[in-house]
C-alpha cells in the first residue's frame, strides 16, 4: 500500500498544516506561503484508516494499492480549508515563499484499485 498526502491535526510531523498550528500558537496572524497551485490527493487520517483496513481485509484486489482520495486539490485549497475547519485567526502570506523549481505541479496515486475494494466492500 501507498498512502497519499495523509492529511490529520497531529503535534508530530513537519507538515504544512503542523506548522500553521505551531504559528497559531505563537499567536501569529500571518504565515509565509507559496503560490499554492501545486495539486495532490490530500486524504483525511480517518479516512486513510478506513481504506487501509478495507484493503487488508479483502485479497480480490493485489499489487500495489494506492491509498488515496482520488480527487485533485490545490495546496491552497486545502490549507484554507484546514485554517477554517480550525477556526483559526491567520492569513496566508501568498507569494512570500517561491515555488520550489523540484517539486511536481501535481501527483496523485492511481485510485483505481482503492475504489474498486471500495465498491466491492458495499456489494
Amino acid at each position: 500500500m501507498r498512502g497519499y498526502y495523509i492529511v490529520g491535526n497531529s503535534k508530530f510531523g513537519q507538515s504544512i498544516f503542523l506548522r500553521i498550528t505551531h504559528a497559531v500558537e505563537e499567536s501569529k496572524k500571518t504565515f509565509p506561503f507559496t503560490t499554492g497551485q501545486n495539486q495532490y490527493y490530500f486524504l483525511d487520517y480517518d479516512d486513510f484508516c478506513k481504506q487501509v483496513v478495507a484493503a487488508i481485509s479483502q485479497n480480490k484486489v493485489n499489487g500495489i494499492i494506492n491509498i488515496c482520495s482520488g480527487k485533485p486539490e490545490k495546496l491552497s485549497d486545502r490549507v484554507e480549508k484546514f485554517i477554517r475547519d480550525n477556526n483559526y485567526d491567520i492569513k496566508l502570506e501568498y507569494g512570500s515563499l517561491p515555488d520550489r523549481p523540484y517539486d511536481s505541479k501535481a501527483v496523485w496515486g492511481n485510485d483505481k484499485k482503492i475504489s474498486e475494494i471500495l465498491k466491492n466492500e458495499k456489494d
